[in-house]
């Protein structure tokens, strides 16, 4: 029986931490998609580096 109420607990528990996951998905999304740009622009500026040293 203690498992059986540990698991509504949990759940519970589980229930909770979603909700302000929910709202900061936003937040979340925002910063990924800057870490996106970020990432994208160092790799073109590289590959820009490199496209000129072959030209070379």
């Amino acid at each position: 029986m203690d498992k059986d109420r540990a698991k509504p607990e949990g759940d519970t528990d589980m229930a909770i931490p979603k909700e302000p996951k929910d709202s900061a998905q936003p937040n979340s999304s925002n910063e990924h998609k800057r870490k996106i740009s970020k990432a994208l622009k160092e790799v073109t500026s590289q590959h820009s580096k490199l496209l000129k040293k072959l030209a070379e």
